[in-house]
């Protein structure tokens, strides 16, 4: 799966999507996890956002490690005396 801000984007996009269309459509009677309509999907969006969660997390650190060791896993200050 890629890491990617593309990828980040599009999953933080989809949640928003969806609870903007529950606002704006007057939508109620949502926030109940009584019944397996609420219930199923409620694991479901919860899983995505761990997954989006986790990307990011990951596509941090993927970053913050090329920053301090340049693309191929070397120190930085190795490749340029080489």
């Amino acid at each position: 799966m890629g890491t990617g801000k593309f990828e980040i984007a599009l999953e933080l996009g989809i949640v928003v999507y969806v609870e903007m269309a529950l606002k704006w459509n007057h939508i109620s009677g949502v926030h109940s996890l009584s019944t397996p309509g609420q219930f199923m999907p409620f694991f479901v969006a919860l899983a995505q956002l761990f997954t989006t969660l986790y990307r990011l997390g990951k596509y941090v650190l993927i970053k913050s490690a090329e920053d301090d060791y340049g693309r191929e896993g070397k120190p930085l200050q190795s490749l340029v005396l080489c």
